[in-house]
C-alpha cells in the first residue's frame, strides 16, 4: 500500500523493471503455492460499512494475494462472533469490549487489531422522556444486549454509582423503533447507525454515551484463537495485514465501498444511510489520527481494570498474551529475515534510491505514528484520572497518581505538583522523583516575583519557563539547591480554578538546560488542567461533606427534622429529630396514604395526608399541622409539620415537596395542664360559691353558675 501511493517509488520501479535481476528478485518472494485457504470471518451483525474493511480486502485482491480464500459471514443474535470461534465454526471474528471480558473469564482469544480507536456504543433516549445523564435511567425501560455484550454500559453504571438492579433493562429488539413508538424509555445502538433513523422520521433524541462517564474503550475488535494463531502463525499475520490493507483502502474510497454494498452484498440501506454511517465512523476509527488497527496496551489494561473495579471479573491475571505480537513465532520470522537477506542480495544498484526514500518515508512515518501514539495515551490518562475522580480517590492518592502517570509518559521529565495554602506558601502535592530534601527544602515556600519557577508562576498567575536555572535570576537563591538534586531546567504552569484563583503549580524538572517545544507547552497546560479538576473536585466534595456534618449538628441542636418528598420519582426521605434518616421509594400515590405516613398515630393520618393533598391540588399554600407520632416504644409525641411545593415543572405540575418537623410534645403536656388548672378552678369556684371580678371595670361580677349555690343557700337559709 506504502509503494502503490508513493510516486518516487513508482518511478524507481519502473526504472528497475528493465532489469533481469530486479525480475528474478520479485520472483523469489512470490508465494511458494498458489492454491488458497479458505478461512471464515464472523462479524457482528449484518452487512453494512461498519465492516467496510474486510469486503474492501476481499474486492481487492488482498486476500488472495495472500493465498486466503476468506469467506465473511454476516452475524445475528444466534451467532455470537466470540461464540463461533471458541467453537471452530470461524477462525477469525469481531467483536467489542466483550472480547476483552472473555480473555479475562479463561477464554483462550488473541486481540489481533483494534479497528475503533472509541466504541460507537450509546443509549438514546427520545429528548421529551427527560433523560439526559445515567442517573435518569433509574426506573426506566432499557433495552441492553446483556451485561456480557454491553460491558461499556455496565462499567459506566459502576462509574456513576448506579445499582442496575433499579433499572428495568429488556431484551434488545434489535429495532430502533422501540425507542420511536415508546415501547421502552432508552435504546441500545451505533451512533454510527440508529440516529439516522430517528433523524429522518424527525425524532429529536439524547445520547447517553460512556466516553463522557469516563469509560472510553475500543470497539469492532478483530481477533483469532490461540489455536489459530499457535498452528498457523503466518496465515493469521497475513490475514491481518490483508485486513488492515482492506481498511485503509475503504476509508480512503468510502463512495466505492457503498456502491459494492448495494451491489454484491445486497445491503437494504440506502445510499444516503450507508454515507451517513462511513462519516460517523470516520471520527471513531480516527483513520487520519491513528494507523488503524493501533492497540495501546496501557489502554487495554485501563479496560481490564474497569472490568475488575466493576465486578465483572475478579482480576486482570490473564491478560498476558491476550495482544497479538509479530514476535510469536520467532523461527517462522527467522525464516522470513532469511529470506529478506537473499532477496536484498539481488537488488541491483539502481534500486539504492528508491530504497532510501522508503527508508526516509519509514522514518517518517515512525514520528508520526508516535506522535498519535503519545496523543491516545494522552487520552487514556485523562480518562483514567477522570475515572479515578468519580470513584472518590483521595487528593494525594489523585496527584500523586498523575505525576507518576505524567514521568512514565515522558521518562526524561520529573513532575512536581505543589498547591497554594490560604498564607500564599506552595506546599507539597505530589513529587514522587524528586528528592526528599528538595522537596522538603520548597514546602512552605511563599511566592512572589522572582521566587524560583513555581513561586514566580503562582504569583503571576501565569506560566514561567526556566531553560537554565544555573543562569537564571529567578534561581539564585536555589542554584545550590538544584544542583543537588541534579535539575538544571523547570517549566512551572499555573494551576487555577474556573474563576482564575490560583490553585498551585504543575512543574515539570529536566537533568540538563532544556527549552520546551510547542506541543510540550499544550502539554503541560493539559496536565495543569486535570491537577485542576482534581482538586476542586475532591474541595467541593469535602466542601459537600462538611456542608452535610454542619447541617447535621444544626438539626440536632435545634431539635428539627425534616422531609423531601420527590413526586414524580416517589422517592421519600425523613430525617427524624434525632437526625436518623429513613427511605421510602413508593409506587404511585394517588389518593390513598402512601407507606411513609404510617409513623403517623391512626386517627390523625386521614386529616394530615389531607392537608397534604389541599397544597398538591392548590387549595392552600402551605401545609401546616400538629398531630400525634408513635415512637419505636410506642409512646405518643405531638409535632409541628410545615412544609410547601418547593419545585414544579414548566406547566406547574408540583414536583417537589419539603418541610420541617418540630416536637412539642413539652408545649402540649403544658397546655393540657393549663386546662386541667384552669377546669379545676372552675370547680372550685363553682362548688365554693367564690366569684370573680375584672380590673378593667372595677365592677363585683358573679358567675352565673357560682350563684346558682349562692341563691340556692340564701332562700334555704
Amino acid at each position: 500500500m506504502l509503494i502503490r501511493n508513493n510516486t518516487n517509488v513508482k518511478n524507481s520501479l519502473l526504472m528497475a523493471s528493465k532489469f533481469p535481476t530486479m525480475i528474478i528478485g520479485l520472483l523469489a518472494v512470490m508465494p511458494m503455492c498458489l492454491c488458497a485457504e479458505t478461512i471464515d470471518l464472523q462479524l457482528r451483525w449484518h452487512h453494512q460499512f461498519q465492516f467496510a474493511g474486510y469486503y474492501a480486502a476481499v474486492q481487492q485482491g488482498y486476500y488472495k494475494n495472500a493465498g486466503l480464500d476468506v469467506v465473511i459471514h454476516e452475524g445475528t443474535p444466534e451467532k455470537i462472533p466470540i461464540n463461533e470461534v471458541l467453537q471452530g465454526h470461524a477462525q477469525y471474528g469481531v467483536a467489542n469490549s466483550e472480547l476483552l471480558l472473555a480473555r479475562l473469564k479463561g477464554e483462550p482469544l488473541v486481540l489481533l487489531a483494534a479497528i475503533y480507536q472509541h466504541s460507537p456504543s450509546a443509549l438514546l433516549a427520545r429528548k421529551d422522556a427527560g433523560i439526559f445523564s445515567p442517573s435518569d435511567l433509574v426506573g426506566k425501560k432499557v433495552m441492553m444486549l446483556g451485561e456480557y455484550i454491553d460491558a461499556d454500559f455496565v462499567a459506566m453504571f459502576h462509574n456513576e454509582r448506579i445499582d442496575m438492579a433499579k433499572i428495568h433493562i429488556i431484551p434488545s429488539s434489535f429495532d430502533i423503533q422501540s425507542l420511536a413508538t415508546g415501547e421502552v424509555d432508552v435504546f441500545n445502538s451505533y451512533i454510527s447507525n440508529e440516529p439516522y433513523f430517528l433523524k429522518k422520521q424527525g425524532i429529536e433524541f439524547t445520547v447517553i454515551n460512556p466516553r463522557n462517564y469516563g469509560v472510553d474503550f475500543y470497539s469492532d475488535m478483530l481477533f483469532t484463537s490461540e489455536n489459530e494463531l499457535k498452528q498457523h502463525p503466518k496465515r493469521v499475520k497475513d490475514f491481518l495485514n490483508a485486513s488492515l490493507q482492506g481498511w485503509q483502502y475503504a476509508m480512503a474510497h468510502p463512495q466505492e465501498i457503498i456502491a459494492l454494498l448495494q451491489s454484491q452484498y445486497h445491503v437494504t440501506k440506502s445510499k444516503e444511510h450507508l454515507e451517513f454511517e462511513a462519516e460517523a465512523m470516520r471520527s471513531l476509527i480516527l483513520p487520519d489520527l491513528v494507523e488503524i488497527g493501533h492497540i495501546n496496551p496501557w489502554r487495554i489494561k485501563y479496560m481490564a481494570g474497569t472490568f475488575v473495579q466493576a465486578g465483572m471479573v475478579k482480576n486482570d491475571n490473564l491478560l498476558k498474551g491476550f495482544i497479538y505480537s509479530s514476535d510469536a513465532n520467532i523461527k517462522h520470522y527467522l525464516e522470513i529475515m532469511g529470506v529478506l537477506a537473499f532477496v536484498s542480495s539481488l537488488i541491483t544498484a539502481i534500486l539504492y534510491a528508491a530504497y532510501q526514500s522508503i527508508k526516509r518515508e519509514n522514518r517518517q512515518r515512525k514520528r508520526v505514528a508516535e506522535e498519535l501514539r503519545q496523543r491516545t495515551d494522552e487520552l487514556a490518562l485523562r480518562n483514567h484520572v477522570l475515572q479515578q475522580i468519580n470513584q472518590g480517590v483521595t487528593l494525594p492518592e489523585l496527584l500523586d497518581e498523575l505525576a507518576r502517570q505524567v514521568e512514565r509518559l515522558h521518562p526524561r521529565m520529573l513532575c512536581s505538583i505543589l498547591l497554594l495554602d490560604d498564607n500564599n506558601q506552595l506546599r507539597h502535592g505530589a513529587v514522587p522523583s524528586l528528592p526528599d530534601f528538595y522537596n522538603q527544602a520548597i514546602d512552605g515556600l511563599a511566592i512572589g516575583e522572582g521566587v524560583g519557577s513555581c513561586g514566580t508562576a503562582a504569583y503571576r498567575g501565569e506560566r514561567c519557563i526556566v531553560e537554565d536555572v544555573q543562569q537564571h535570576p529567578f534561581w539564585v537563591d536555589f542554584v545550590d539547591l538544584a544542583k543537588q538534586a541534579g535539575v538544571q531546567s523547570c517549566w512551572s504552569q499555573p494551576i487555577k480554578n474556573s474563576h482564575g484563583k490560583v490553585l498551585g503549580t504543575f512543574a515539570i524538572y529536566h537533568a540538563q538546560p532544556t527549552k520546551p517545544l510547542e506541543s510540550e507547552i499544550e502539554l503541560i497546560e493539559s496536565y495543569a488542567n486535570l491537577a485542576q479538576l482534581s482538586i476542586e473536585h475532591t474541595r467541593a466534595d469535602a466542601a459537600l461533606l462538611e456542608s452535610e456534618q454542619r447541617l447535621h449538628f444544626v438539626l440536632k441542636g435545634s431539635g428539627l427534622g425534616f422531609w423531601d418528598w420527590k413526586i414524580d420519582s416517589h422517592k421519600v426521605e425523613i430525617h427524624t429529630i434525632d437526625t436518623e434518616t429513613i427511605c421510602y421509594h413508593c409506587t404511585e400515590i394517588q389518593d390513598i396514604p402512601p407507606q411513609w405516613l404510617n409513623f403517623i398515630y391512626p386517627d390523625d393520618r386521614e386529616q394530615v395526608w389531607q392537608s397534604i393533598q389541599d397544597v398538591l391540588n392548590d387549595k392552600r399554600a402551605t401545609h401546616k399541622i400538629e398531630y400525634r407520632v408513635l415512637d419505636h416504644q410506642g409512646v405518643i409525641h405531638w409535632i409541628l409539620d410545615h412544609a410547601n411545593i418547593v419545585q414544579r415543572d414548566q406547566d406547574g405540575k408540583p414536583l417537589r415537596m419539603s418541610g420541617t418537623h418540630t416536637d412539642i410534645t413539652e408545649r402540649k403536656l403544658a397546655e393540657h395542664q393549663l386546662r386541667d388548672s384552669e377546669q379545676r378552678l372552675t370547680l372550685c369556684q363553682y362548688y365554693g360559691g367564690i366569684g370573680t371580678w375584672e380590673a378593667a371595670s372595677f365592677i363585683p361580677k358573679i358567675d352565673k353558675l357560682l350563684l346558682m349555690p349562692l341563691k340556692h343557700t340564701l332562700f334555704t337559709a
